[in-house]
């Protein structure tokens, strides 16, 4: 706070590119998150961490702030800090509409954009109008492919963006669960196919 005050916080922080976040007590007023901040923990953020599991390290820093701030408010030594209205920003619920993936975004914006749709509600694209969800990916150096170019061959799949070239990690088909982007390809023809451009 105040930062990404709203629904998802952490996944907000993951998607705009965050290199830290943290928890914070606070008190409760009308407003949303607005009231004064009673204690901060601050944590960096994985370069390839998702938001789920973000969201269990910060558990575990929530659950001993809050019991630091109880004990300063029963103690009577809380002191309150008013937050900074000129620094708040919005972290809305995010619906799974929004985890399209866009493949003319930059690599690192689809990475980001993947790992704070992860576990849910889900980062997904469609291949021959079938809804396929993505898990974390491996950015990498190759930009031989345009946006949402498929290339596939017998252990990987590789995804055109608009800066360099990702490879895909597990997958979900629609209908299916999770597996590893090489057992899915063993279904595809190699070096075809594009998926949809969100």
């Amino acid at each position: 706070m105040p930062a990404w005050r709203g629904a998802a916080p952490v996944q907000a922080a993951i998607i705009h590119g965050d290199e830290v976040t943290g928890v914070t007590t606070f008190a409760l007023e009308s407003s949303m998150d607005s009231g004064a901040i009673f204690g901060q923990v601050t944590t960096q953020v994985g370069t390839e961490e998702t938001a789920g599991q973000l969201l269990d390290r910060l558990s575990v820093l929530g659950a001993e702030l809050v019991l630091q701030t109880v004990n300063a408010i029963e103690s009577g030594e809380a002191k309150p800090v008013p937050q900074n209205n000129a620094e708040v920003s919005f972290a809305p619920k995010l619906s799974p509409a929004e985890g399209e993936i866009n493949w003319k975004n930059p690599a690192l914006a689809i990475n980001r954009h993947i790992r704070g749709f992860t576990p849910k509600p889900g980062a997904w694209t469609t291949l021959d109008g079938n809804r396929i969800e993505i898990g974390p990916v491996e950015i990498l150096q190759e930009t031989q492919l345009l946006p949402g170019q498929m290339r596939v061959n017998k252990s990987e799949v590789c995804i055109g963006t608009g800066s360099s070239e990702i490879k895909l990690g597990d997958v979900k088909p629609a209908g299916k669960s999770w597996m590893s982007a090489g057992d899915w390809a063993r279904g595809l023809r190699e070096n075809s196919g594009a998926f949809t451009n969100g």
